[in-house]
């Protein structure tokens, strides 16, 4: 009985081979991209347009491998997309080294939330300078620690000043003393102040928030590469499909909306984790 229904089975695996591979090869695949864009999107990791461009693009491609009549095109898309299933947990692990990071931007913000209620303290200015130094805001730091310490009696500061000299001696590139934009107001904020001139607000965690945000980083990611399949899979694919001319106009006409957005998305992601 089990042999004929192994038979049955092996008859049917050899008369549509296609779907046999695409059942255990392709769609579990597709299935890992549509899950992570589910999880992402419902934990607040993607961005709602990210996430479903992510699932959609898991069930086109599935879709695409499957029934498409050139073999080696096939097999193309079909390596990328394991590519990218491998490429989703190293994004995770890579996520996961930046915890150190976030603690860091964590106690910076507590740090100014105790100068906020006394912002003439010189142990909370150079608390705040210690916290922004390990977020690699390292000139800035400094300037704000020596401010800070400028003619207090050094007997009072010792450790404070020998972190400075540390600090100092540990050779600080001179990008790290440039103005840093006030991501509050757009101000460019120099060296010595805690607050933005212009608006008051924490320029120095600010910065640090948005250069160590994970979730940023991963929409980023996952916005750039959705830009590149649009463009190098999906338009060409299209363009060549055997669909009356109007449709594939019109489809390529979205398909190009489609990547300009992921692509200016991108680009705007870019410039706020800088």
């Amino acid at each position: 009985m089990m042999d004929l229904e192994l038979l049955g089975f092996l008859t049917r695996v050899q008369a549509n081979p296609n779907a046999f591979a695409s059942a255990i090869f392709v769609w579990p695949v597709a299935l890992a991209w549509v899950l992570f864009g589910v999880r992402s999107g419902i934990d607040g990791e993607l961005d709602p347009p990210v996430a479903f461009g992510l699932i959609f693009a898991g069930i086109g491609l599935g879709h695409f491998v499957t029934t498409a009549a050139n073999p080696t095109l096939s097999v193309i898309v079909f390596g990328a997309m394991v590519l990218l299933t491998i490429a989703f947990p190293v994004v995770r692990i890579v996520q996961g080294a930046t915890e150190h990071s976030q603690l860091n931007v964590d106690l910076l913000e507590n740090a100014y939330d105790h100068l906020g209620r006394n912002p003439t303290n010189p142990v909370m200015q150079f608390k705040v300078a210690e916290c922004a130094y390990a977020c690699n805001l390292k000139g800035h730091a400094v300037a704000l620690a020596d401010k800070a310490l400028a003619g207090r009696a050094k007997d009072q500061f010792r450790w404070e000043i020998a972190a400075i000299t540390k600090w100092k001696e540990s050779g600080i590139h001179p990008r790290y003393f440039a103005e840093i934009a006030c991501r509050s107001c757009g101000q460019m904020v120099g060296l010595g102040g805690a607050f933005c001139p212009g608006c008051g607000a924490p320029y120095l965690a600010l910065a640090a928030r948005g250069a160590f945000n994970p979730n940023l980083k991963l929409n980023r990611w996952v916005t750039t590469w959705l830009a590149g399949v649009v463009v190098v899979l999906l338009i060409p694919i299209t363009a060549g499909a055997a669909l009356p001319v109007p449709v594939v106009v019109g489809l390529v006409l979205l398909e190009i909306a489609a990547g300009v957005y992921f692509l200016m998305r991108a680009f705007r992601l870019g410039g706020e984790s800088k």
